[in-house]
């Protein structure tokens, strides 16, 4: 990457999460990894084959209203949406399977976009709750894809241009991720402030959402929001 531009993104992380983060200081961050942590212990205690298949506890009816309509941002936000009619419709027997199939093929060497697709349920489990799974039971591997992050993400490194970042394989956009987390981390050091490694891409994911509804940038976000998600 060009210096320069290398230097620019810097600066704009740096005048970003100032502006949107009032008080950036290590109470935020700790604060951030706390919230983390808490979700990361409630998936962990949820979707494992001894909780999921042998306890008896969790039927594919119980796993939709219970968990996905209520611990996934990506779906609980969908409620006034066609996405939880549609979520009523399809077997949680057949949506478990898939989140599981899922969550153990990341443990192998599958690529990110393999391992992203065992997760998809067609008009239920899209790229966005399937990534925001993945990031919360593995928040150091996985990012979070949203309409939000790709918006984001175009700002900081394709002059806007959202297309740019539609276009990218999984791979690829965490690829970019990494490397922003590399300039977030580069950023809390030089303010004397530690942002834990598995922090990186959750501390990136609050930032984006609070960009997106800072004043100075709520214009240009304007119509994302209104797109369902991907």
């Amino acid at each position: 990457m060009d210096e320069k531009l290398h230097l620019d993104i810097n600066a704009k992380m740096e005048q970003v999460a100032l502006l949107v983060f009032p008080e950036f200081n290590q109470q935020l961050i700790d604060n951030m990894c706390r919230e983390l942590n808490s979700i990361v212990e409630l998936y962990h205690s949820i979707l494992n084959e001894n909780t999921i298949y042998c306890s008896g506890e969790w039927s594919g009816e119980r796993f939709k209203q219970d968990f996905l309509m209520t611990a996934v941002w990506s779906i609980r936000e969908g409620k006034q949406t066609e996405l939880w009619p549609n979520l009523k419709k399809v077997s949680g027997d057949l949506i478990i399977d898939c989140i599981m199939d899922m969550i153990e093929s990341a443990k192998t060497d599958m690529s990110s976009d393999e391992v992203v697709a065992k997760g998809l349920v067609p008009k239920v489990i899209g790229v966005a709750a399937a990534t925001e799974i993945l990031h919360k039971y593995y928040p150091k591997k996985y990012p979070l894809r949203k309409r939000k992050s790709e918006w984001a993400l175009a700002q900081f490194l394709y002059s806007g241009d959202v297309s740019k970042v539609s276009a990218l394989s999984y791979s690829e956009f965490i690829s970019q991720m990494e490397f922003l987390a590399y300039i977030s981390d580069n950023l809390c050091t030089s303010k004397g402030l530690k942002l834990p490694e598995n922090c990186r891409f959750f501390f990136i994911d609050k930032l984006f959402v609070k960009m997106a509804e800072h004043q100075e940038y709520c214009n240009s976000y304007a119509g994302q929001d209104q797109l369902s998600e991907i």
